[in-house]
């Protein structure tokens, strides 16, 4: 799926949305932390392989900017997170869970997304 394009791609799973097949969830939660404690992460586990730490330090960026992005599209769609400790990485997941169901087009949404990614830098985002 990932050598394909992003035409491709956008329909593969405009078809499943509409096939009722996947759609979106009803809300993101992104940790993030910076680059240093990544690192330092890395260096400190001994448990993990972590294989292409740093092409996927390259990735973290983009991400980001592509998961700010969904909430112009829907707001507080996305939840940032600093992954500071888990203790309050959970306060901050729980503290934002909405009773509420999130009632938005899935198909709209896919198309926001092609557009937002044909507009930005996708190969950072679907390739790697």
């Amino acid at each position: 799926m990932y050598n394909q394009s992003l035409n491709f791609i956008s329909e593969f799973f405009r078809s499943e949305i509409k096939d009722g097949k996947v759609k979106f969830p009803d809300k993101y939660f992104y940790l993030y932390t910076n680059h240093e404690n990544l690192k330092y992460r890395k260096e400190n586990d001994s448990t993990r392989k972590r294989s292409n730490f740093e092409r996927h330090l390259e990735i973290v960026e983009p991400h980001q900017r592509y998961y700010k992005s969904l909430n112009y599209f829907i707001p507080d769609y996305v939840q940032l997170i600093a992954a500071n400790s888990i203790q309050e990485n959970i306060i901050s997941i729980t503290d934002n869970i909405s009773p509420s169901h999130v009632n938005f087009d899935s198909v709209e949404l896919l198309d926001n997304v092609t557009n937002w990614l044909a507009n930005n830098n996708a190969e950072n985002l679907i390739k790697f």
